[in-house]
């Protein structure tokens, strides 16, 4: 058993031995073509040939500023042309717009256009036709008023439409919102007074006019307002017939307060 033994442990050694023997051999291989150089591959891949980039297009508001200029230059009909607009709110519920223009000779008409609270929201709300307006030789005025009841800034700017296609646009200008002084009737409804609450926008005396349902004037009254101050007034309305009435009361600048009560 022990010859066995000893025969084996004898024959694993051998083989192993063998084992080490093969594998350095084999790291001992020689490289082929020992007296050539052999180049990478990287180094026979030729770049692709890349076109030049061109520069990009640089601008500025300058140079485009000079590029009208000289188009105006070369234009007689648009040479030192202008368009300018002024605007105003009239009462609640109307704006007035004047403009005027020099040089216009190829203008064919106007686009008025509204932004309300900001600058960036420009539509066109009405037209108006070129060669209307009050003036002689290059130079001429205009007016339109424009519907306007927005309570806080319009903005308005006047596009003026050429013949050749071309257009010129005017200043822009600000609007002032309607400051309306406030009104309360009270009481709703009524049998002897009437008390009317009024906080005017300025110092004034305004007439109170109160109006039954056939539009006929049955009472008058006088008002004298002092600006920011809540002023108190009554109405004896004890006499009136039973029935629906309207007061209306008439600023100085032309806006009309209204307010209804019943009378019992």
């Amino acid at each position: 058993m022990l010859s066995i033994a000893a025969f084996v442990s004898l024959t694993h050694t051998t083989f192993a031995q063998q084992l080490i023997s093969k594998t350095k051999e084999q790291k001992q291989v020689p490289w082929p073509f020992p007296d050539k150089l052999v180049k990478p591959a990287s180094a026979l891949i030729l770049p692709a040939h890349v076109p030049d980039i061109k520069k990009p297009f640089v601008t500025s508001l300058s140079y485009i500023q000079g590029v009208v200029n000289e188009a105006r230059a070369k234009c007689p009909a648009q040479k030192n042309a202008s368009l300018m607009l002024n605007a105003e709110r009239l009462n609640n519920l109307t704006a007035n717009l004047k403009w005027e223009t020099k040089n216009a000779f190829k203008a064919s008409g106007f686009d008025i256009e509204k932004s309300l609270a900001d600058t960036f929201h420009f539509v066109a709300i009405n037209f108006a036709a070129a060669s209307a307006g009050k003036g002689s030789g290059n130079k001429k005025d205009y007016q339109l008023p424009d519907r306007n009841d927005y309570s806080g800034i319009s903005f308005y700017r006047i596009k003026q439409l050429n013949l050749n296609t071309g257009y010129l646009y005017s200043n822009i200008v600000a609007v002032k919102g309607y400051d309306v002084a406030s009104l309360n009737i009270y009481p709703i409804p009524a049998s002897d007074r009437v008390w009317i609450d009024l906080t005017a926008k300025q110092n004034c005396n305004t007439i109170i006019m109160l109006y039954d349902a056939s539009g006929k004037i049955v009472q008058r009254q006088s008002l004298d307002c002092t600006k920011d101050l809540l002023i108190k007034k009554s109405l004896d309305v004890s006499k009136l017939v039973a029935g629906i009435y309207q007061v209306q009361i008439l600023m100085p600048d032309k806006n009309i307060l209204t307010g209804k009560f019943i009378k019992q």
